[in-house]
């Protein structure tokens, strides 16, 4: 399957991808991140849910703290 991340493509085996698991195959934690699937915002709680589908643009902002 070929996804785009933040615009690089990447090529993911299996089927039945979530969200959580592309965080986890890029090694980035999902608390403070906020995520949008092909155009929709996903809530924290649903990365575990949103499949991904071939040709998905998923973008990926880091939320960080600071002063």
């Amino acid at each position: 399957m070929k996804i785009y991340v933040n615009g690089m493509e990447y090529s993911l085996n299996g089927s039945d991808i979530t969200v959580e698991d592309v965080l986890k195959q890029i090694n980035m934690p999902s608390v403070g991140v906020v995520a949008e699937l092909d155009g929709e915002i996903i809530s924290n709680k649903d990365f575990s849910k949103n499949l991904i589908k071939d040709n998905s643009k998923l973008e990926l902002i880091r939320i960080v703290g600071g002063g």
